[in-house]
């Protein structure tokens, strides 16, 4: 197909502002629109969304947040509240390699408290050597040699590992807490400085990996979904699996909620892992 020069040049240039996040740089050019997410709306107004790198030309883009989140809203056929209106909560996965978009992040609601506040909750995932270490710790003899992925396992080891999950704190990015705590201020919690509701959104660099990981498990543990459909739904964002890492992160999770959490017994599908990756 030929394009017109015009429409190349334009097409050219949003692709090269929008592969920024390809670099892997937190410091973006300009929020990716095609990473954004509308992941929870209660039937009182509160949001959660998922996106990629807030910080834009080395400031955190409050405006552009909001702008982007208002057109995604809308195609879900709802209106955002004016921005008065509701308290912003900046959900950041960065990691230390982040440091300086995150004292960007820090800088903005430092200086606008009554608009919002940013909650560092670093995502490592789950490392291969991660579940060695908590058999060893635990008296497991028979797991696999430096492999984490529960589909090698046998089901009475996952059943025992999954236990110590979040007990034990091999879980190192404390996902039940963190699941905890958004859900609890989206329907609990009423917002300060006045404000009449949350919007909520979590993010990492790409708005895929990290945040693939969180997502995930809230699509499982307040979404209604498989793990199966939970990792479809998180590599459609990228149009690509999501981070080994946090693939494991998430089907560790998977099994967490099907072993100790009552309600959860129809997740049978967390060591499913031939559609997506099964080694990194």
């Amino acid at each position: 197909v030929n394009l017109p020069r015009r429409m190349t040049k334009i097409t050219a240039l949003l692709l090269l502002l929008l592969c920024v996040h390809c670099s892997g740089d937190c410091n973006v050019g300009i929020i990716n629109p095609l990473h954004i997410r509308m992941v929870h709306r209660t039937h009182h107004g509160n949001y959660l969304f998922r996106m990629g790198s807030p910080v834009v030309n080395h400031k955190f883009d409050y405006e552009g947040v909001i702008d982007n989140f208002r057109a995604v809203a809308l195609t879900h056929g709802h209106i955002l509240p004016h921005s008065h209106d509701f308290y912003m909560v900046d959900l950041s996965f960065w990691t230390s390699g982040d440091a300086a978009c995150i004292a960007k992040e820090e800088e903005y609601f430092a200086a606008h408290p009554d608009r919002g506040m940013l909650m560092k909750w670093p995502m490592h995932g789950v490392g291969e050597s991660t579940v060695n270490s908590e058999c060893e710790k635990i008296g497991l003899h028979n797991c696999p040699a430096n492999i984490s992925q529960p589909y090698y396992y046998n089901n009475t080891d996952v059943k025992y590992l999954s236990e110590n999950f979040t007990h034990s704190g091999w879980d190192g990015d404390d996902l039940q807490q963190r699941l905890n705590a958004t859900f609890e201020m989206l329907y609990t919690h009423k917002p300060p400085h006045g404000k009449k509701y949350w919007l909520i959104f979590g993010h990492c660099t790409c708005g895929c990996d990290r945040t693939g990981e969180f997502m995930a498990s809230w699509y499982m543990q307040y979404g209604g979904k498989s793990f199966t459909s939970a990792m479809h739904t998180d590599d459609l964002v990228p149009m690509r699996n999501i981070g080994y890492g946090n693939q494991l992160a998430a089907q560790w999770y998977c099994w967490h909620l099907h072993y100790n959490v009552e309600g959860f017994s129809h997740l049978t599908d967390c060591s499913n892992c031939k559609p997506f990756r099964c080694k990194k």
